[in-house]
């Protein structure tokens, strides 16, 4: 509370110090108080974070533990580091650009920002292990269903589902979490695709659900409950026989 009285908080604290306080409001409520300040003094001297750190500031701000930042601070930060960031994309480690999604997805401001980090990222995808691409899948969710970006993430996972039965590709609990990500957007993706990849998910559920962990039984109970994802699947009637908390929650709401 103190130092949000100090105006403006840039004269008095280093970029190490503000994407400290950042970072504290990512674990405790105590320091949201100052986070607004903390943004609006980091928009002013963005140029003096190291890139990596810029990263983790918008990570920190976008996700605090408290209540969220006002959207004009927030703004003010996000328009900065994506003058600063977006032309450096190229050089970026794939990790690093998974982070830059994860922290825009959500910020109007940094559509643009999102945008570029989505073109990045769709054109190392042969590359890409699963484990990194779901949080990939994550990011860019908020593009929607129809950007072009979705459409070529959900054809990487239908080829990486083909080889599931030759290879262990992605566990089922991964598979769960990936298909309750997707599930908002599979409506808009391409037909072909979304249809594809419902088809393999649904049918490697049918064999393997007793490998799936409480969470992720949650999940697919969810998506079915509500008319999402796998309830969109060719075995919606297996998978419907094989959750039966998702029957009895039909039964109740009756």
């Amino acid at each position: 509370a103190v130092l949000a009285a100090r105006s403006p908080l840039a004269e008095h604290v280093s970029p190490d110090g503000l994407l400290n306080l950042a970072v504290a409001g990512t674990k405790t409520g105590a320091v949201s108080c100052v986070l607004g300040s903390v943004a609006e003094a980091a928009a002013s001297k963005v140029q003096d974070f190291t890139t990596a750190d810029v990263i983790r500031l918008l990570l920190a701000i976008a996700k605090p533990k408290g209540p969220a930042v006002t959207p004009a601070a927030k703004e003010a930060l996000f328009l900065q580091a994506s003058a600063l960031l977006k032309p450096r994309l190229p050089e970026f480690t794939t990790v690093e650009i998974i982070k830059v999604g994860l922290a825009a997805g959500g910020v109007a401001v940094a559509s643009e920002l999102l945008e570029a980090a989505a073109g990045e990222a769709v054109g190392r995808l042969s590359s890409i292990q699963p484990p990194q691409a779901l949080l990939l899948t994550q990011a860019l969710v908020p593009l929607g269903g129809q950007h072009d970006a979705m459409r070529q993430i959900v054809e990487y996972w239908v080829e990486k589902l083909e080889r599931q039965g030759k290879m262990e590709v992605i566990s089922a609990d991964q598979l769960a979490k990936l298909t309750n990500v997707l599930a908002p957007t599979l409506d808009t993706v391409h037909q072909d695709a979304a249809e594809r990849f419902l088809t393999f998910a649904g049918a490697f559920f049918t064999r393997r659900s007793e490998q799936l962990s409480a969470d992720s039984r949650i999940m697919i109970e969810r998506q079915l409950r509500h008319g999402e994802g796998l309830a969109h699947c060719r075995d919606k009637e297996i998978l419907m026989r094989l959750f039966p908390n998702y029957n009895e929650a039909r039964s109740r709401s009756r």
